[in-house]
């Protein structure tokens, strides 16, 4: 019988030695694994530039008709939301008081020109007797005050029968403008002042309509760069509405104006446009998105909306190959949206490699390893 137990014990200990070996001479290394991207290469392209908008439907002109003399209401004259015409008569107010005022500025005009004629036969007749000394020369300078005061008179007396007339034309309210009229706030039989706040109804013009959109101070400034690098003027600037249903409003519209002053709560301006509303398809109120066409804007350079994200403070985002193929965070700044991708006006330029894909589970300064998108 063999004894074995040298031998045995010579292999436990050369084993830890074997498998030290082993691993040395092994030709594969431990690998970590590395994350795969898609990437796309920015190439600046050309595009039919536009800036959709946000916006409200406002009448072009609006009045509040409101009375001009105190009196009772004795009729309406027309039909609540319907088409009414400036000096189409609106309301008929009590005249009564205001009739008697007109007949009794008539007679104080007739009495004070009888007046002036009495005066002025008097300083005539006194301006004879002065020269045979029939009268003192403060008698004719007695007779010609009262003539003047007597001419003042009437003057006084003209001007308060023109009141009288225009008050008693007041008593008829008519439409200052144009428009569509609302429903009456008053009824038949409701005392009006000249002095109340509330309107008696509100005329509207619906054609054209405004439209006022707002846009932030910043795009804003990139517009008004773009057209004047375009040597495009803003009135020449088309204008597409769409509804809150959806639907494209037929008819195209026209670049109105901007405000002069950014609004300081909200940081944005207003910008004014005009469209036709033959058949007051538009009310006022409607909330609305425009589309301004701006004209074609070369060198421009657009990203998926996929490939967007934001920081804890709103900051547009996204991330790019950087060198030795790290992940790298970029801030950018965005122009409008066209389709489904975003215009960027900073923060990209031509070759850069964005990552559209794999994007989950990216940190800043990771090895990737992009692969182009078709």
């Amino acid at each position: 019988m063999l004894d074995l137990s040298f031998n045995y014990r010579k292999f436990l200990y050369l084993l830890p030695l074997l498998v030290f070996l082993n691993g040395c001479d092994s030709d594969q290394p431990v690998t970590k694994n590395i994350q795969q991207v898609g990437i796309i290469t920015i190439k600046p392209e050309s595009i039919e530039s536009t800036y959709q908008l946000a916006g409200r439907t406002v009448a072009s002109e609006i009045s509040q008709v409101r009375p001009q003399v105190n009196g009772v209401v004795i009729e309406q004259l027309f039909k609540e939301g319907t088409q009414v015409t400036k000096g189409q008569p609106l309301y008929k107010i009590d005249s009564s008081l205001y009739r008697d005022g007109v007949d009794e500025a008539v007679g104080n005009l007739a009495l004070a020109k009888a007046t002036v004629n009495s005066t002025r036969l008097q300083a005539q007749r006194y301006k004879e007797l002065i020269k045979v000394n029939g009268v003192s020369q403060q008698e004719l300078d007695n007779a010609r005050s009262a003539y003047e005061q007597a001419k003042a008179t009437v003057a006084v007396n003209e001007a308060v029968l023109k009141t009288a007339r225009t008050n008693l034309r007041y008593t008829q309210v008519t439409a200052p403008i144009s428009g569509r009229i609302g429903r009456s706030s008053i009824t038949r039989g409701a005392l009006v002042t000249s002095a109340q706040t509330d309107p008696l109804a509100t005329i509207q013009k619906l054609d054209p309509m405004y439209v006022d959109l707002t846009q932030s101070s910043d795009e804003y400034m990139a517009l008004r760069k773009q057209l004047t690098e375009n040597g495009i003027k803003p009135t020449e600037l088309s204008v597409r509405l769409q509804l809150e249903n959806g639907t494209t409003y037929a008819e195209q519209g026209t670049f109105k104006f901007s405000d002069v002053a950014v609004d300081e709560a909200t940081g944005s301006v207003t910008l004014r446009a005009a469209f036709s509303n033959p058949n007051n398809a538009l009310l006022p109120g409607l909330y609305v998105r425009a589309e301004l066409g701006t004209g074609t804007r070369p060198n421009s350079i657009l990203i998926p909306q996929g490939a967007l994200f934001r920081d804890a403070e709103g900051n547009p985002l996204v991330w790019v190959v950087g060198k030795n193929n790290k992940a790298e965070q970029r801030k950018i700044t965005l122009g409008s949206a066209i389709d489904n991708r975003w215009l960027v006006t900073s923060g990209l330029s031509s070759g850069d490699q964005v990552i559209v894909d794999g994007l989950q589970g990216l940190s800043a300064g990771m090895t990737i390893e992009p692969t182009p998108m078709s």
